[in-house]
């Protein structure tokens, strides 16, 4: 349904106004501050505005605050084209007075009003509302946990890998377990704090595939001493009497400079990257993936590819199991560097707003939130993942004395790069009890965006995309 900004009743409730790039969404939420604001006589100071970048709050500010000037010269007697002021001027002629002295003072407090980021909002309330989410009153705010992240990272690999004997330690390097690669790791983990890590079924100890990896060492390393002082069967088997391999494998040479390299098997102190490049090389599917089609390989003369193999499957395993190891404790790890220095990161002021709510005071809590604000309109709610969604629902959507405005462009909530959470779009949308739409572009050519339509209607209005719960 389409949204008419001077029309469409302002319903109670999760009201859901989707809106693509050039539809006039910030005009649209100037307007809905405005018409509660006179319409519905919701005080500007229990109006909750939330966007997701700082831009984007400026915006708003500068934005709604010209709105304000310009009803409040409508309403002092200036004449107006504008069809929403127009229509407003004359629902308030019979509290004429009232109506302006709101907006007099809306525009007196205008830097007291509620719009804020997410992150903004959710500091804003862990402070006016310390005892209920128990947060300490002398925790810094730092804008950048790169440095403690990365510290976290090379902690765990100092600690757990490096200080290993010197396959297990080789191996992780092979794995490309490092610092950055956790570190990198950690810092998408928490983009999503409520993701489940999943440990292979059944789960197996890290002591129990560390010990196993050091046995599959030692039986490759074994193969390889019984079969080094005969190279040329080796090189003969890949690429003397019949013609079955092909790539690396049907090359003499690269079979030579690798069995070369199968020496370092026999020497741990001296493993190095190549080392782990010719146990791969040898395994069972390396060869596999280098038999020509139609071909078959001969019965192998040594168990050294079959211990190549497992050496490499154990070495994956064991890279799998310490990822899972790390970040099953590297939130904690983070947590205590923090909170010795007594530091908190934007992040986890959603944390543990959505923490204290979850608290035995969480109920106490959203109801002071509530009686402080009757509005709530979402910015960029496509932008929203689970933990600020559970907590924009735990203290309006539950509410049906409330408006819940979720405004934002459904199509952008595929960009996870940027913390969109698609899943947690429809299940917010499968919330809303009002759906609406601005369907005029006012940015983009006429002829691109009939095409637009054209291409992706043809697909019929829920078979566009994979998921049919999104329609065009």
């Amino acid at each position: 349904m389409t949204f008419d900004l001077v029309q469409t009743p302002l319903s109670k409730g999760v009201t859901r106004l989707e809106a693509s790039a050039g539809t006039g969404k910030t005009f649209a939420l100037a307007g809905l501050f405005l018409r509660l604001l006179l319409e519905e006589k919701v005080p500007a100071s229990a109006i909750l505005v939330v966007t997701f970048t700082e831009a984007a709050t400026a915006e708003l500010r500068d934005r709604i605050r010209r709105r304000l000037s310009e009803a409040l010269a409508v309403l002092e007697g200036k004449p107006t084209r504008d069809p929403l002021l127009s229509v407003l001027a004359g629902r308030v002629q019979g509290r004429l007075e009232a109506a302006t002295r709101s907006l007099r003072n809306a525009l007196e407090i205008f830097d007291l009003i509620s719009i804020y980021t997410i992150h903004g909002f959710c500091q804003r309330t862990l402070q006016d509302s310390a005892f209920e989410s128990g947060i300490l009153f002398d925790v810094e705010l730092v804008t950048d946990q790169e440095d403690l992240i990365r510290e976290t990272a090379a902690d765990y690999c100092r600690n757990q890998m490096h200080q290993s004997n010197p396959v297990l330690a080789s191996a992780a390097l092979h794995a490309k377990l490092n610092p950055e690669a956790l570190a990198r790791l950690l810092r998408q983990y928490l983009t999503y704090p409520e993701l489940s890590l999943l440990p292979p079924v059944p789960p197996r100890p890290l002591e129990v595939i560390t010990s196993e990896l050091q046995g599959a060492f030692a039986a490759c390393a074994g193969s390889w001493r019984a079969l080094a002082s005969n190279r040329a069967a080796l090189v003969n088997y890949f690429v003397g009497g019949k013609k079955w391999a092909i790539g690396d494998h049907a090359k003499a040479d690269q079979i030579e400079e690798h069995t070369d390299r199968l020496d370092g098997c026999l020497d741990a102190a001296a493993l190095s990257s190549q080392v782990w490049q010719a146990i791969e090389f040898f395994s069972v599917s390396a060869i596999q993936a280098e038999t020509g089609k139609g071909k078959q390989t001969p019965p192998p003369p040594t168990p050294l590819f079959d211990h190549c193999q497992a050496l490499v499957e154990r070495v994956t395993e064991y890279a799998t199991a310490h990822r899972v190891a790390f970040l099953g404790g590297a939130g904690k790890m983070l947590g205590e560097r923090k909170q010795q220095a007594k530091q908190q990161s934007f992040d986890d002021l959603i944390t543990r707003l959505a923490d204290a709510l979850d608290s035995p005071s969480g109920p106490s809590l959203a109801r002071t939130v509530r009686r402080k604000y009757r509005v709530a309109l979402i910015d960029e709610s496509q932008d929203t993942d689970p933990l600020q969604w559970k907590i924009f629902q735990r203290v309006f959507a539950a509410s049906p004395d409330h408006w819940l405005y979720l405004i934002g462009d459904p199509k952008q909530a595929i960009y996870g790069f940027r913390g969109a959470d698609v899943s947690t779009y429809l299940q917010a949308a499968a919330t809303a009890s009002q759906q609406y739409s601005l369907d005029t572009n006012w940015r983009s050519e006429s002829a691109l965006v009939h095409g637009v339509n054209s291409l992706f209607a043809s697909a019929g209005q829920n078979r566009a995309f994979l998921d049919s719960s999104i329609s065009f």
